[in-house]
């Protein structure tokens, strides 16, 4: 059995009710923002096994946050990290056999340039 997290946006208010009535039971006192408006944005979802989900929430419920925040932070890291990795792999692909002291050189000549036209 698999369990839907959304992960953003409602399909109607009756979502938006419940969800805050979901962050008062776990966190009291405190409400999601309720947000009124002619439209309603579609909701995007993902689908993750039934133990990969309680994980979810116990970590969120350890750290004071919500299921939705906490996926959308290791969805952001591993896309940062999906970036670096790509970079890393161009900047190797440029330096070539460069060595450290000749990359270094090329960045400090790169630098004075840029200096010199400001």
């Amino acid at each position: 059995m698999f369990l839907v997290i959304p992960l953003g946006g409602f399909q109607s208010l009756r979502d938006e009710i419940d969800i805050n009535a979901a962050v008062s039971r776990q966190q009291p006192g405190r409400l999601a923002l309720l947000y009124l408006s002619e439209f309603t944005m579609p909701t995007k979802s993902i689908v993750v096994p039934d133990a990969v989900y309680e994980r979810v929430q116990q970590i969120a419920a350890a750290e004071g946050t919500t299921v939705d925040q906490l996926a959308t932070k290791a969805i952001e890291r591993d896309l940062a990290r999906r970036w670096l990795d790509r970079i890393g792999r161009e900047s190797d692909q440029r330096r070539g056999d460069m060595s450290d002291a000749e990359v270094e050189a090329v960045v400090e000549q790169a630098v004075q340039e840029s200096r010199t036209r400001s």
